[in-house]
């Protein structure tokens, strides 16, 4: 039998996690589950971006070689911000009750 280390486990626990917290606010708000979860994934995206140590600032901070610094780096993400002024007008702006958005036409 496989056996998997914590950190291996650890990936499942924050997709369960993720998605029991998705399903509660789906069911509150009658929400759509793949509207839901797209939003859930933006907002991730969006600070994945900007943490200190997130693999993309680090990958970007290893490729300079000392040339910039975090500081900097985060001041030219303007995209991120971007995502996210669009992200937040969406959800104020889209309808209120969505979910049978993509039903079947019969």
């Amino acid at each position: 039998m496989l056996k998997l280390s914590q950190n291996q486990a650890l990936p499942k626990t924050v997709i369960e996690v993720a998605g029991t917290i998705a399903k509660t606010i789906n069911d509150e708000y009658e929400l759509d589950n793949k509207k839901t979860a797209s939003i859930l994934d933006i907002f991730a995206c969006i600070f994945q971006g900007l943490l200190p140590y997130g693999a993309q600032v680090l990958m970007i901070l290893s490729f300079s070689e000392g040339n910039i610094n975090y500081l900097d780096l985060v001041a030219n993400t303007w995209y991120l911000l971007l995502l996210f002024i669009v992200t937040i007008l969406y959800i104020l702006f889209m309808n209120g009750n969505e979910k049978h958005t993509f039903a079947k036409a019969n």
